[in-house]
């Protein structure tokens, strides 16, 4: 950065000997270095946190379990903030970043209240942000978000190449499915609903046949 603003200096110097007109006018060469840099900036500062890439991973946890999340070992009060320290332990987790649970559940976590939704209002603390790409952890793209932060058309790509299921409690148009969450992930002898990751239509996040809670799944985590 140091050797960057020397430059800056350098060419603005000489500006100053070779133009009669302002050396920062957009169209001397310090005009337009200084434009290129402020794009920069602002193009690494896009999703509002400095020098951070746009792009955000998925990756399945290792840890598997019941439908009773709210019972599993992991701190939190409630079975969202179970799911989400998953990812603290995993060791399937790829770096230090912060994730989230791709996991719906009354009024703590919600995408949508309408089919399919377009408007972020409708989102409880989701996983995924609007119009954002999102990729393996091998680099493979996956998909791109909508407005609302979901997915409407089939994925580029398997979230991964093996078969891992993992608890969602999604209907396939994004909404919750309150019949099939394992009453709220608290119990294993109710019915829930799981994604594939095999899988690139919605059956993804929205396989079509529940199963019991008492089942073993993995979680699907989002980068945030």
């Amino acid at each position: 950065m140091k050797k960057t603003w020397f430059f800056l200096l350098l060419i603005f110097t000489q500006s100053c000997f070779y133009f009669k007109e302002n050396p920062l006018y957009p169209t001397t060469p310090t005009g337009l270095l200084l434009k290129n840099l402020s794009e920069q900036s602002s193009s690494e500062s896009s999703d509002g946190s400095s020098g951070r890439s746009s792009k955000r991973l998925l990756f399945v946890t290792a840890y598997i379990g019941a439908g009773n999340i709210a019972y599993w070992p992991f701190s939190g009060s409630n079975a969202i903030e179970k799911a989400d320290n998953v990812y603290n332990s995993d060791s399937n987790k790829p770096d230090g970043n912060f994730y989230k649970a791709m996991i719906v559940s009354g009024a703590i976590r919600q995408a949508c209240v309408n089919s399919n939704c377009t408007d972020p209002a409708e989102n409880i603390d989701w996983v995924f942000k609007p119009n954002t790409d999102y990729y393996r952890v091998d680099g493979t793209y996956l998909f791109t978000t909508n407005s609302a932060g979901i997915v409407t058309g089939n994925l580029a790509s398997p979230i991964l190449e093996t078969s891992k299921d993992y608890w969602t409690g999604l209907d396939f148009d994004w909404r919750s499915s309150p019949s099939y969450d394992c009453s709220l992930w608290s119990t294993d002898t109710s019915m829930g609903i799981f994604g594939r990751s095999t899988s690139t239509n919605y059956e993804w996040y929205s396989y079509p046949s529940s199963i019991y809670c008492s089942s073993s799944f993995h979680l699907l985590c989002v980068e945030q």
